[in-house]
């Protein structure tokens, strides 16, 4: 069968609408991808490092499922084009979420670098069929697509040289993919806000964070926000340090360490971790998560779900659900799930609200596994008004565990999801 049409070229009348139409009978209801024909035009003929852009890339693009940015180079300078344009000047900006550049690479840390983007952006694509493999034949395939004075970059395709370091591209690609499923409840729900309200998935940093004078003229186009809560900072260059910018009035979490940082201060971030791709959490953040997976199986229905929390005066984060596969959402067949988080003095209230909608295929009760991060040890936590203990033992639908290594609190729970669930926290002292 067929999932999906790419309309690159052709030489005959047929129109994207027939082709559009035509994949909509042939699917009998499911969600059909396709990428319709780009003409290409260079950015800027007088510049040898151009690239190419979709001349169609107008207003009307973001109707289509996906769309690319077109026929790429291969060097840092190209990786770093690539990522304004998707998440700031020819994608989001321009009203489009789904888009998304090749990938292929001239060695192998800009292939690295390039799947750690892709990974953490709206599309997960790569051109290349494996790309851990650092094999491409980039020299031959830019003989095919030249235009005169583009390609000035040096091809690295020695192979033997780098045979050693393809374990390290494998790890770094398989590494951020794996968080990319472990995330996707947060990536589709974020994914309705932009079906609902038209904000971009990926949001450039002037859009994010208007009232800061540091973003508002767009000075970090080579970061973006992925959704409300999670700032992602591609390494665009071969750097041991890089400058990354976290927005003022805010106080912002590395991913990877959990060490805290006062927002509206330049970073010089080390970056010689080629297996690491910068992120930080916002202060507020309520991020939804899966467990731990090689491959997503859409017809799964999930049970449970991990909640990162990142407590703050308040802050909310909806969750959607649907079928995953056909357009009834369109007709209202999915449901959503309001998630808050109240910090005041010395207490965190933290509450799941019924589900609203009419999606069938959502399960009756869902396992959350709540994490709050950054907490001191409660004094008490109640669930529904009854008194949890704080150990490892577990208690009725109940567990509730304290790390105090990682100052961190664990509770899962089972939770209808037709009534409110409300987890109330004290602690002795107010924190932070």
């Amino acid at each position: 069968g067929v999932d999906m049409v790419w309309q690159d070229i052709r030489s005959n009348g047929i129109t994207d609408a027939e082709i559009w139409q035509g994949l909509k009978k042939y699917s009998k209801g499911k969600r059909p991808l396709f990428m319709g024909c780009r003409k290409m035009q260079a950015v800027n003929p007088w510049d040898p490092y151009f690239c190419a852009f979709p001349l169609n890339s107008i207003i009307g693009s973001r109707r289509y499922p996906f769309v690319w940015t077109g026929d790429c180079s291969y060097s840092w300078m190209e990786l770093a084009w690539q990522i304004k344009a998707i998440t700031n000047t020819f994608g989001s900006m321009q009203g489009i979420s789904y888009i998304s550049s090749d990938g292929f690479a001239a060695n192998w840390k800009i292939q690295a670098r390039w799947n750690q983007f892709t990974a953490l952006s709206a599309v997960a694509r790569s051109h290349h069929p494996k790309p851990w493999t650092s094999d491409f034949n980039t020299e031959g395939f830019i003989e095919k697509i030249r235009i005169t004075g583009r390609d000035t970059i040096e091809i690295n395709n020695n192979n033997e040289e780098e045979s050693g370091t393809i374990p390290l591209l494998e790890q770094s690609i398989r590494k951020h993919l794996k968080l990319r499923y472990r995330l996707l409840p947060y990536i589709y729900s974020t994914a309705f806000q932009n079906y609902t309200t038209g904000m971009p998935i990926c949001r450039p940093m002037l859009l994010a964070f208007p009232k800061d004078y540091k973003c508002s003229g767009d000075q970090w186009p080579y970061q973006y926000m992925l959704g409300k809560y999670l700032l992602i900072a591609p390494v665009y260059g071969d750097f041991n340090t890089m400058e990354i910018y976290l927005p003022e009035g805010d106080v912002w979490t590395d991913f990877w360490d959990g060490e805290r940082y006062k927002g509206g201060q330049i970073l010089r971030y080390d970056t010689r971790d080629i297996t690491k791709l910068p992120i930080f959490i916002k202060r507020g953040a309520i991020i939804p998560k899966i467990s731990d997976r090689n491959w997503i199986e859409p017809d799964l229905t999930e049970k449970q779900y991990i909640i990162d929390v990142y407590p703050d005066k308040h802050s909310e984060f909806l969750m959607y659900f649907d079928d995953g596969k056909t357009d009834k959402y369109k007709s209202g067949e999915y449901s959503t799930i309001l998630l808050e988080c109240l910090k005041s003095g010395k207490e965190i209230k933290f509450i799941i609200n019924d589900k609203q909608g009419e999606f069938k295929g959502l399960q009756s009760s869902l396992l959350f596994n709540l994490n709050f991060k950054d907490v001191d040890r409660p004094e008490s936590v109640e669930i529904n008004n009854k008194n949890i203990s704080i150990g490892s033992d577990r208690r009725g639908n109940y567990k509730c565990i304290y790390n105090q290594k990682k100052r961190s609190l664990q509770i899962k729970m089972l939770a209808k999801v037709v009534d409110s669930s409300v987890i109330l926290i004290r602690f002795n002292k107010q924190s932070d």
